[in-house]
């Protein structure tokens, strides 16, 4: 570990040297496990984290954004919902659906 005060890696910088490309940062598979709490709060912050096996990559964590807030009604008016929906289907109805 680094107490150098210009390092921004915090207690993981050791496992982080492996890649420094921007934002992305790699770091062994062990020390992924140790300090994954940690690597999860910097993902949630916007960073992206590789985790590799030795010098190659196998998995990358990113943060997963959050699903759109589904609009009601967007399409009202657009078409008619007819009266007999929920009635039973016909013979002649269903041999449109094939054998």
């Amino acid at each position: 570990m680094s107490d150098a005060p210009n390092s921004h890696y915090g207690a993981i910088e050791p496992a982080v040297r492996l890649l420094h490309d921007g934002h992305m940062k790699s770091i062994a598979i062990n020390e992924a496990r140790t300090h994954f709490s940690r690597l999860m709060r910097r993902v949630a912050a916007g960073e992206e984290i590789v985790i590799a096996r030795g010098t190659t990559p196998v998995a990358r964590l990113v943060a997963v954004k959050p699903a759109e807030q589904r609009r009601l009604g967007i399409d009202a008016g657009k078409f008619t919902v007819p009266d007999n929906l929920n009635h039973p289907i016909t013979e002649d109805s269903l041999g449109l659906f094939g054998p």
